[in-house]
């Protein structure tokens, strides 16, 4: 019942704005399809997928959303590459790498701004940045990943720390590395965002770093990083419904923008204690990204060549970023 009064004011203000929409004949209509949408169940990419469904905002653009729970990046490449989702959120590495293998993959719209996430440190932690790091037991959630591939560059550019060499990495889940944490098998580790303010709030946990503040430190432009990637032929014969999906994401980014029990509503469902959901709130508003910028892919392309001699080619899979990557057509 803790939607009721929210969901149903949304829902009066929706339908005014749909009557206004078709009155000017401005609302994106798809062509009826399913778009089945990868998402994971606890994550910041749960509160978009959520809420296109519950306001009804596949509907209103004549599309269906189906979410389908996958618990883990490699989870939704697999699927995505066998037909069993038209839609996933992957980071642009992992989107270039399945195009580097032949896989016909495409980003349409960004979700979340590369440096949404943190690195945390027991309350009582020596550790104060990254280059500390060194000699030290860290988590994280996937050695390819964008995260780990900036933290190594801020700590062997800025620090003179090659943390693949001078940290002892241990890589897996989020709940793992949390747990590993807390039990003291580790010395600090990466938190998405919609884990951070949690660990935050027990008080056994403070933030060691924000990734914008690393990005800051190397002069890099702002990127996203998590894109909606569709499967590529889906998308060439779907372009209709490509972009009332587009449409819909939009859509509940700008509620999301404005509604606060939102937050909370969603928050109760993912076990966070409203102050939680408060805190999350504060951080990923400003984080969830809306549309690409014109110069998205130029901007991408200039942290991949800052990125590569650090990481190196066997990190990235590639030397040179693969074209076609994302696409603005359906903004």
């Amino acid at each position: 019942m803790r939607y009721a009064f929210s969901l149903k004011a949304f829902g009066l203000l929706l339908g005014l704005s749909m009557c206004q929409g078709a009155l000017a004949d401005d609302v994106v209509l798809g062509d009826g399809g399913t778009i089945r949408l990868l998402y994971s169940e606890f994550g910041s990419n749960s509160f978009p997928a959520i809420f296109m469904k519950k306001l009804g905002l596949d509907k209103k653009h004549n599309i269906t959303i189906e979410l389908v729970p996958s618990a883990s990046d490699q989870a939704r490449m697999a699927m995505l590459q066998s037909g069993g989702a038209e839609v996933a959120t992957l980071d642009w590495g992992d989107v270039s790498r399945m195009r580097k293998a032949g896989v016909d993959v495409v980003g349409v719209s960004p979700f979340l701004r590369w440096g949404a996430d943190f690195s945390v440190v027991p309350v009582g932690s020596p550790l104060r940045n990254v280059g500390d790091l060194k000699g030290k037991k860290f988590g994280v959630y996937n050695r390819n990943g964008m995260d780990f591939i900036l933290e190594r560059a801020v700590a062997r550019m800025v620090y003179n720390v090659d943390l693949d060499k001078e940290a002892t990495i241990q890589e897996g889940a989020g709940p793992l590395m949390w747990g590993l944490l807390e039990q003291g098998q580790i010395d600090a580790t990466e938190a998405f965002n919609s884990v951070a303010p949690a660990m935050v709030a027990t008080g056994k946990f403070r933030i060691l770093t924000k990734d914008s503040d690393l990005i800051a430190k190397l002069g890099l432009p702002e990127i996203p990083s998590i894109l909606y990637t569709f499967n590529g032929s889906w998308v060439k014969a779907h372009p209709r419904d490509t972009r009332a999906f587009v449409a819909a994401y939009h859509d509940v980014i700008d509620v999301l923008r404005t509604n606060d029990q939102l937050w909370i509503d969603r928050g109760a469902d993912m076990k966070m204690p409203p102050e939680v959901a408060v805190l999350f709130r504060k951080e990923a508003r400003g984080d969830f990204m809306r549309s690409f910028n014109p110069n998205v892919e130029a901007d991408i392309r200039k942290v991949f060549e800052t990125l590569l001699p650090i990481a190196g080619a066997n990190v990235f899979g590639f030397t040179e970023l693969p074209a076609g990557i994302l696409t603005l057509e359906y903004q």
